[in-house]
């Protein structure tokens, strides 16, 4: 299933040096790979053949373009490059080099083609995605995220549930259902698709949080203007979005209910508003490592230090009066963020409320012992209890972060959310 075909182009090059002619093919799993089929003459074709045999792979990477050989429509390849080829792949053939890219646009719309005063849909094929369900009082047809000038709603592909199964099962990436965006932007189609690429980045952040997983887009679809079909065709293959496995849905659900639409709706415009200041993409990159589900709880204790910290020491960097040592950045944190902290200290086994530090930096001990790699023996227990604690933490910091402190109430799992030892379970 991960290495299935979606979709296929045979693309003739356009005054190339290496090639004339490329097959590549888009994945389940979100690559772009495929077949170098007929260099371009002169020896320099022979020599990257013979490169490409004698030590399988090109270090260079190629933008090209091309004609599609079915639809005639104008192709754009970014960053492609030479790689040995795959036997068990597609069409297997000795004498072919083999080929992956980074993106592949394909279009038909005329070189003028602009959409003005038009709402345009897109539909995105996304990896590593479980679309919410909607519960009363909201149907099922209702928006993931609403704004003036875009709706986005999220599907499920007939199979998901077999496809988050193997996602669990083999922890690799899967497209596992779509998010479709219908905006109103002015611009050609390659500036259509873009844009909306741009808009759902942070709704992928956010849903990634939730679930434990990154999910990301692997294809772009431009499939209707004002509710029409359009008369061209436009798609985008991505393969250079950042896709983050983490738990790969084997971790507790942290939502239920209708908790993912409504923490998009609080968090969207504040994600994208401070992104930058705030180092959000960061911060969640550590959760996902930490969730991980082949590391050590050392591993998974580093990681998830580093991103309360990170969160922390960029509130500092916007108030004065806090002192720069990491225990009193993290209690300015919570502190700002109104998050609760002693019931967490409280369930780490390695925490003395004695010592001189906060409640809040309650995982110091096992923090520094791996990551300042401290001469301490510290037990198993202290360990996997200081984990589970300072996961719970920054999951809330993250929920306080993005909502209105009016608005919890109005959370089923979010706002609820407890550590738990769950070793034997």
């Amino acid at each position: 299933m991960f290495t299935d075909a979606i979709d296929e182009r045979t693309i003739d090059i356009a005054e190339h040096d290496y090639f004339d002619t490329v097959r590549v093919v888009l994945t389940e799993d979100g690559r772009i790979t495929g077949a170098v089929t007929d260099t371009a003459g002169g020896e320099r074709g022979m020599e990257l053949f013979l490169q490409h045999r004698a030590d399988g792979t090109d270090l260079e990477m190629h933008d090209a373009t091309g004609t599609d050989q079915q639809t005639g429509g104008r192709i754009e390849i970014t960053d492609g490059f030479i790689t040995p080829n795959i036997p068990d792949q597609h069409h297997e053939q000795d004498d072919e080099i083999g080929f992956r890219a980074g993106t592949v646009t394909t279009t038909t719309a005329p070189d003028d083609e602009a959409i003005v005063g038009s709402s345009v849909t897109i539909r995105f094929d996304m990896l590593n995605f479980d679309p919410p369900s909607a519960y009363l009082p909201r149907s099922n047809d209702t928006p993931l995220l609403e704004r003036d000038r875009f709706e986005v709603y999220g599907a499920e592909l007939p199979d998901t549930e077999d496809r988050i199964g193997k996602i669990k099962e083999w922890h690799r990436q899967l497209r596992t259902g779509t998010l479709t965006i219908t905006q109103e932007v002015n611009g050609s189609p390659v500036h259509q698709v873009n844009h909306a690429a741009c808009t759902i980045e942070p709704i992928a952040w956010l849903l990634g949080f939730t679930q434990g997983t990154m999910p990301a887009p692997i294809r772009a679809t431009i499939t209707a203007i004002d509710g029409e079909e359009p008369a061209w065709q436009f798609e985008k293959w991505f393969s250079t979005w950042r896709a983050d496995m983490g738990s790969a849905f084997t971790g507790r659900n942290i939502v239920r209910a209708n908790d993912p639409f409504v923490f998009l709706d609080h968090g969207y415009d504040r994600f994208v508003g401070r992104v930058e200041e705030y180092k959000y993409r960061e911060c969640l990159s550590w959760y996902f490592d930490a969730l991980l589900q082949e590391r050590t709880v050392n591993a998974k204790t580093a990681s998830i230090a580093s991103a309360i910290e990170t969160l922390a020491r960029r509130y500092a960097a916007f108030d004065e009066d806090v002192e720069g040592d990491t225990d009193a950045v993290i209690a300015n944190l919570a502190d700002e963020l109104g998050v609760p902290v002693d019931d967490l200290a409280s369930f780490s086994t390695g925490f003395d409320e004695s010592t001189e530090w906060n409640n809040a930096y309650f995982y110091v001990g096992t923090r520094n012992a791996v990551v300042h790699n401290d001469r301490v023996n510290v037990p198993f227990d202290d360990l996997f209890t200081d984990f589970e604690a300072a996961l719970t933490m920054f999951r809330r910091l993250i929920f306080h972060e993005f909502t209105p402190p009016g608005e919890r109430d109005r959370y089923t799992e979010l706002n609820n959310l407890e550590p738990r030892d769950n070793r034997f379970e």
